[in-house]
């Protein structure tokens, strides 16, 4: 198998660097490291040229993550494709691991592992040496309905940095996998993957994910707004499945992304969009308690918001 390591990145002189020594430092080498720069006004590029030799570097105007990271598929060569954000760190063993148990269930699309948060403006991370005892770690194979669920309930499969997927999985989700939007790309695409087939989780820590103050939504309600707009977009293909029980688990969740979204308008004040919101919810999802959560947020919702 060849690895194509691919890196989007906006404004990332700060972390980049270690980043970057932690992908060419893998036990496992990449047949190639792909950088984008997506319009960075930062001194990206001069970081970036220190690393010449090891890795290919191209840019672009600014047109937002989703556009960088369809790009970047379209540009590799490896059969196994592997993105890192510009400032996570991955574990030495990180590529290795998850090539054997991509080796070992040829039926996955994908491969996940678990992660640690830590936070630190600058710098890399020190791994303890238990990270790398995978002997004692055994991959899981999720099937599709039940990686729907974990993905919605927990954050550990929560960022593109904890994942590879193969390359011909990518030739059943079109030509732009990650969409058009600037928020929620990888939210769309990883409710792509259960289209698709099974996902493998390995519950063993080899991403070392950053956390600072860049890192969160600068605009939560631009974020549950795309988040619900990428889900919208998926439907159709879910509709089409044959898993009624597949169908009827992305309806349940698209309905309670859409009742976080209304409960969001509500604190602002903006009644007749999170109205609009809890009505689609109730058509999109036909469950009984799924209803009584959506009439429930209606009533408490526009009771608070009621004119004096």
């Amino acid at each position: 198998m060849e690895v194509s390591v691919l890196i989007p990145t906006y404004n990332g002189a700060r972390t980049i660097k270690d980043t970057l020594l932690s992908v060419i430092n893998q036990t496992f080498s990449p047949k190639e490291i792909i950088i984008l720069v997506d319009g960075s006004n930062d001194c990206t590029l001069e970081v970036l040229s220190f690393f010449k030799n090891q890795i290919s570097v191209y840019v672009q105007e600014n047109r937002g993550v989703a556009n960088a990271r369809n790009r970047l598929i379209q540009m590799a060569k490896g059969d196994i494709l592997a993105f890192i954000d510009h400032d996570d760190i991955w574990h030495p063993k990180f590529l290795e691991i998850q090539i054997e148990s991509l080796r070992k269930y040829k039926e996955a699309v994908a491969s996940f592992t678990d992660h640690i948060i830590f936070k630190k403006e600058e710098g890399g991370y020190s791994w303890s040496i238990r990270t790398s005892q995978k002997n004692k770690i055994m991959a899981e194979l999720i099937e599709p309905v039940n990686f729907l669920k974990r993905y919605n309930k927990s954050g550990i499969f929560g960022s593109m940095s904890y994942c590879c997927f193969r390359r011909e999985a990518l030739l059943h989700l079109g030509d732009d996998p990650f969409g058009n939007l600037r928020w929620a790309e990888d939210l769309l695409f990883f409710h792509k993957l259960p289209l698709i087939g099974s996902i493998i989780y390995i519950p063993l820590p080899l991403v070392a994910y950053r956390v600072h103050k860049e890192n969160y939504s600068k605009n939560v309600i631009e974020g549950l707004e795309s988040s619900v707009k990428n889900l919208e977009y998926l439907k159709k293909e879910y509709k089409r499945q044959p898993n009624r029980i597949l169908r009827r688990t992305f309806n349940k969740i698209l309905a309670s992304k859409r009742r976080q979204y209304a409960k969001v308008l509500f604190g602002l004040g903006e009644v007749k969009k999170a109205q609009r919101q809890i009505f689609y919810s109730i058509k999109d999802c036909l469950d009984l308690l799924s209803i009584s959560k959506s009439i429930g947020l209606l009533i408490v919702g526009s009771l608070v918001n009621k004119p004096q």
